[in-house]
């Protein structure tokens, strides 16, 4: 592991490309967040007596060249590197001066490769990276489109910049430093990860478990298990954590046979699925989604026999009962399944 401090804008100008992985959350800084990056930005410009502004660490896997390009996987510092892309670009969009234009801002969004096109520098997950291409290379917004962080905070950079000094903004996000930390393939970001979170970075358990389970696999194998297991159990509840979380809760009590303690609940996963094979885990996992989403839910997929008892259990609101009726059901799903083959 090697780590250094070093400027902000020198790190953004590296020949490589930096990836979010699909494990990671969707970007989800607030306007707040980007008032304080502007302020932070704005204040060290001004400020003869401020030499360099530090704004936290950016932690990447190294995975080496593909297709001849450097490419790391971002563990930690997603956030910080997307503003200050969507800072970057507002500044390009609202200033005059052609030098800053090319040389201080254009080669940090884009890698021009051998055959001249450029790439940007920093691919996203999900639909962030569907945006931040339409951003960055000057296409179309969907009334969509403007709803996400990405539009709304680039729109506000725009805003603030509109009548500031560009050489003291200049400025000012030269002095902006970051502990930029680098992981070779071989190590273990897991642990790496773990100790971040604990350090005050606010994750749900859903989170954790879905980057234990991602996290050390291949890219091609995240977004595999990702987009066939994952994400699909996330939309039987809507994305909705809180409910994630409640599911994830009945179904190790279930499969442990014994009740945990909320606060421990990523631990019991963690351990739980250490010694799992993961596709077959996943599996599991999502076939028991299915089954406790018609616990919750009014769902008329079934008998009307099994919906009236379904209804009857929902209206008593008494959650104990659900590791033991997701169990029944699948068990009943599967006999049903058998005589029907």
């Amino acid at each position: 592991m090697d780590s250094t401090v070093l400027e902000l804008y020198e790190y953004l100008n590296q020949d490589k490309i930096d990836s979010v992985p699909v494990y990671q959350r969707n970007y989800s800084w607030e306007e707040s967040n980007c008032e304080q990056f502007f302020n932070d930005i704005k204040n060290a410009g001004e400020n003869n007596d401020i030499k360099l502004h530090f704004i936290g660490s950016i932690i990447v896997i190294v995975e080496g060249k593909l297709n001849g390009i450097n490419r790391n996987t971002i563990i930690d510092g997603q956030q910080r590197l997307t503003t200050s892309i969507l800072f970057l670009k507002a500044f390009y969009d609202t200033i005059a001066c052609e030098h800053y234009q090319s040389d201080f801002i254009n080669t940090r969004l884009f890698k021009k490769r051998k055959d001249s096109i450029e790439i940007k520098k920093l691919e996203l997950n999900r639909n962030d990276d569907e945006i931040l291409k339409k951003l960055l290379y000057g296409q179309v917004f969907s009334e969509e489109d403007k709803r996400s962080k990405i539009y709304q905070n680039y729109e506000y950079f725009k805003n603030c910049l509109e009548n500031e000094n560009e050489d003291i903004i200049k400025e000012g996000f030269e002095k902006l430093h970051i502990v930029g930390i680098q992981l070779n393939i071989t190590e273990n970001p897991q642990l790496i990860f773990e100790s971040i979170n604990s350090t005050g970075v606010t994750l749900s358990p859903p989170d954790l478990m879905r980057n234990y389970v991602l996290m050390n696999k291949t890219q091609d194998k995240q977004k595999y298990l990702y987009s066939n297991y994952w994400i699909k159990i996330e939309e039987n509840f809507e994305k909705n954590s809180e409910t994630i979380s409640n599911f994830f809760y009945h179904y190790l009590s279930m499969k442990l046979s014994n009740s945990i303690a909320q606060s421990h609940l990523y631990k019991v996963f963690k351990d739980y699925a250490f010694k799992k094979e993961t596709e077959e885990f996943l599996q599991d996992i999502l076939n028991f989604s299915k089954i406790y989403r018609k616990l919750i839910l009014p769902i008329n997929e079934d008998t009307k026999s099994i919906n009236n008892a379904l209804d009857f259990f929902r209206e008593l609101k008494i959650t104990i009962t659900h590791p033991f009726l997701m169990e029944v059901l699948d068990a009943y799903y599967k006999n049903k399944n058998r005589l029907v083959g």
